[in-house]
């Protein structure tokens, strides 16, 4: 539902500078502040959005447009930071949205505010959210590294798009430049760089091309490698166990599995068979399983009988101490 704004539509006497790696959120709630009212009563009468979230402005090209005019910012470089419609449903972005090209699910997107406090500190007195923050698959700042904030560090509250001012906690005021600051090692970092490419981010975006993977990945499209990105994650998680989770928000983790294929699949082999031998002669069974529940069904029916014949081998040498036994062997794709 839209209603008009009780106000004649122009430029601000103050032209309001949009950065070209900014969240529109941030735009909308420096404006806000600005203007000395919150980021709902600016929502609702300059962009005339009663029962819009604030966190899916980027999603409403009307509140865009109007925003441009506002900010007296060329629509086009807003444009650029907006998610439209896809041209089978261009009024539908509930679930698929078109991000600089590349039609992406909302989930790949978010809506979620999250800021790296170090990075706010570093802006001086106007700091900005970045439009890579948004995306969940990121978990930090694509140039420095810092690891991505998500609550209140005083509050515990999670933090929101209402808060009038992008660098404090809209529940308790704290301002969120004083949060400890923690940064990604230098692999985690690399991934995050290589991942936001094809995302349309960063120094080296290439929206919508595909990973450089290796065999059989390097063949897929962008959206099949990120499907397979969880599950690779899911593998690391069942190495190391730390219960990781088969989803686009591992996608990093996956990268790293992915990066290294075979050797992931091949170290599980052995892992599962030690167990077989010591605790659980089930244990076997959870490659083959894992490949199942793939879903790119071509992948599936060439990592599948790669599955069961490193499974063969290793039952084939069940019953020998793991320090005896021959080495699950890999077979080529």
């Amino acid at each position: 539902m839209t209603m008009e704004p009780d106000v004649f539509l122009e430029p601000w006497r103050t032209p309001a500078v949009f950065y070209h790696d900014e969240d529109i959120c941030s735009l909308v709630a420096r404006m806000a502040a600005m203007g000395a009212m919150s980021v709902r009563d600016f929502v609702v009468r300059y962009l005339g959005q009663k029962e819009l979230d604030p966190a899916h402005l980027p999603f409403n090209l009307t509140a865009v447009t109007r925003l441009a005019i506002l900010s007296g910012n060329p629509l086009e470089d807003l444009l650029a930071n907006a998610i439209g419609g896809t041209s089978e449903a261009p009024g539908d972005i509930r679930h698929r949205g078109l991000f600089r090209g590349v039609k992406m699910h909302q989930a790949w997107i978010g809506t979620q505010k999250r800021i790296a406090p170090g990075k706010l500190l570093a802006d001086g007195d106007d700091p900005y959210v970045r439009l890579a923050w948004r995306f969940p698959a990121l978990p930090c700042d694509i140039e420095t590294g810092e690891m991505l904030v998500t609550r209140c560090p005083r509050c515990v509250e999670q933090l929101r798009w209402e808060a009038t001012e992008v660098a404090f906690c809209h529940s308790c005021r704290f301002d969120l430049r004083q949060a400890r600051q923690a940064y990604a090692d230098g692999e985690t970092l690399q991934a995050t760089r290589t991942l936001a490419g094809p995302l349309g981010l960063g120094e080296k975006a290439l929206a919508g091309q595909p990973l450089d993977l290796p065999p059989p990945f390097g063949d897929l499209t962008l959206e099949q490698q990120v499907k397979v990105l969880g599950w690779c994650a899911q593998l690391d998680g069942m190495l190391r166990r730390t219960g990781t989770s088969s989803s686009f928000l591992n996608a990093v983790v996956g990268l790293r599995v992915a990066q290294q294929w075979p050797q992931a699949m091949s170290e599980l082999v052995i892992l599962t068979a030690r167990q077989s031998w010591e605790t659980d002669e089930k244990a076997l069974l959870v490659l083959p399983h894992l490949v199942k529940t793939l879903q790119v069904g071509e992948l599936k029916k060439s990592i599948l009988p790669q599955a069961i014949e490193l499974m063969r081998l290793a039952i084939k040498d069940r019953g020998k101490p793991p320090s005896t036994g021959r080495p699950a062997q890999y077979v080529d794709i």
